[in-house]
């Protein structure tokens, strides 16, 4: 999950997992992209270097 609220949009995220987040052209907002094979340890490092630490990972 991301908190579009206090993300800063370095795009940092997407750089770093492309394929599980993404900028939105219409909004200008991250979003994930796909959470049905979710690499945890890839989510764990993009929550690491996210500047405004509005990465968040929520279990089912």
């Amino acid at each position: 999950m991301v908190d579009v609220g206090a993300c800063s949009r370095c795009c940092g995220c997407v750089e770093l997992a492309p394929q599980l987040f993404r900028l939105r052209p219409d909004t200008d907002l991250i979003e994930v992209v796909d959470t049905t094979t979710i690499d945890e340890e890839l989510v764990a490092e993009v929550m690491k270097f996210c500047p405004e630490d509005c990465i968040h990972w929520e279990e089912d």
